[in-house]
């Protein structure tokens, strides 16, 4: 562990302070440099004995992971999202004397290629970036050489899976359950783990470590909050606490059960008594239509429907015409013979669609995705899916808002870079995939890298 020099004879190391004094002898300090705010939980965290509650219970990254897996626009905006963020992967630069910026291939520093064969960087990342764009929160599990010097691997734990110790002081929780079954908890199948945060200093961590004979601990890294005590409230889930994304599921069911339940009869048909009477009269003694029996009758009708379903049906049909007299009650109103009258069909002018596409485009701007990277136009708009410029310039604007939530997503990288003692000029980063015409490049993209330190 490095020793800083506060100046007129002490030294800070780790939590640990130490004075010169006169005489020549040594005056230790443990644990006397001060320290941030302890803020205690609220009451309402507590989720069992030993464990916090995340929303209303301990399911709650269950009930998003379901809801995401529901809801179309949801898991596209959210591939969209970890797409941008990933990039092209984890990128490694050095910085050079003058201080331009040279990439470096991770395959070509020994150390690092050493440790990739133990944990795979890209999947690493790539897996943890999945939680933060879903949750604002991931864990990264580190085990440790047994001198504490190296970091021996890294594994991201599941968001859904790792809930924090509920600690009875109400203090900050210093250890972390692991549970794949949360629904179904069992004491047996929970493994307990020591937890840092993203702020604690590595090499405290170390001296803890070495202190505890700590040989595996997890790092919880998340997005900035607003009121959030440990569990961020991700801003995109507004549209699932405000139920857009309960319309969004809601409607294809919905269509379904209208589907199976309404009439497909396409056409209503009625038949004025007066045409019957007036096709079959009673003259020179024959018997008319008064006189048939019931059965003759009914037989008439259902010849004089099907000749007229005939009529209207098939290909022959298009462009068809039909015609029907009109009688003259006694009063002198008039009375149509025939009357056809269509039957509407809710599904057939797409019913419930525009609620559908309201319900979508308001979870992608709640994604802050625009609509068109997926093809989805703003509905209303001149165009449905987009040009090419326009997926083209929104994604370019999506990428270059990552640079803010990189600032999280970097760090196990440089947790690991210090821990191990990697080559101090050299920097970790992510970088974009930047779309171009093909008349810039014959691929379409290229590569832009941001910077962090």
């Amino acid at each position: 562990m490095s020793v800083q020099s506060l100046g007129n004879g002490v030294y800070l190391s780790g939590s640990t302070m130490v004075q010169m004094v006169s005489s020549g002898s040594v005056k230790i300090q443990k644990g006397k440099v001060i320290v941030h705010s302890d803020v205690k939980f609220p009451d309402d965290t507590q989720s069992s004995d030993k464990v916090m509650k995340w929303g209303d219970s301990e399911h709650h990254p269950t009930k998003i992971n379901d809801t995401i897996r529901n809801t179309g626009a949801i898991g596209a905006g959210l591939m969209t999202r970890i797409a941008a963020h990933f990039g092209n992967g984890p990128t490694l630069n050095r910085v050079t004397a003058d201080n331009q910026t040279e990439k470096v291939y991770m395959r070509n520093v020994p150390a690092i290629k050493e440790f990739s064969k133990k944990t795979n960087i890209n999947l690493l990342t790539r897996n943890y970036i999945v939680d933060y764009e879903v949750h604002k929160i991931f864990f990264v599990e580190y085990v440790l050489t047994h001198d504490f010097n190296s970091i021996y691997s890294a594994k991201h734990i599941k968001t859904s899976w790792s809930l924090p110790e509920f600690n009875k002081d109400k203090s900050f929780p210093k250890y972390i359950y692991i549970n794949s079954d949360w629904d179904n908890p069992n004491d047996s199948d929970s493994v307990k783990v020591r937890m840092f945060t993203m702020y604690d200093y590595f090499e405290d961590i170390q001296e803890e470590c070495r202190q505890k004979n700590i040989t595996k601990f997890v790092v919880a890294y998340s997005a900035a909050m607003l009121d959030e005590y440990f569990f961020p409230k991700a801003f995109w889930q507004s549209c699932i606490r405000n139920k857009w994304a309960d319309v969004a599921i809601s409607i294809p069911a919905y269509k379904i059960a209208m589907a199976k339940n309404q009439t497909h009869f396409k056409y209503i048909i009625y038949v004025s008594p007066e045409y019957f009477e007036s096709k079959y009269p009673s003259t020179d003694g024959s018997e008319g239509w008064d006189e048939f029996d019931t059965e003759k009758q009914e037989a008439l009708k259902k010849e004089f429907t099907e000749t007229i379903r005939e009529h209207m049906t098939g290909v022959e049909a298009g462009g068809r015409s039909m015609s029907a007299p009109i009688y003259y009650t006694a009063d002198g109103k008039e009375q149509k013979a025939v009357i056809i009258e269509p039957i509407d069909d809710k599904l057939k002018d797409g019913a419930y669609l525009p609620d559908a596409s309201a319900a979508n485009s308001e979870i992608l701007f709640a994604l802050q995705v625009d609509p068109s990277i997926i093809g989805m136009g703003i509905p209303g708009g001149k165009n449905l899916s987009g040009s090419g410029s326009d997926k083209r310039e929104a994604y370019t604007i999506l990428c270059a808002s990552m640079v803010f939530e990189r600032i999280v997503t970097v760090l196990p990288l440089i947790f690991l870079k210090e821990w191990n003692k990697w080559d101090e000029d050299l920097e970790f980063s992510f970088s974009n995939v930047n779309l171009t015409t093909l008349d810039k490049n014959p691929n379409g993209q290229t590569e832009i890298t941001h910077g962090t330190n």
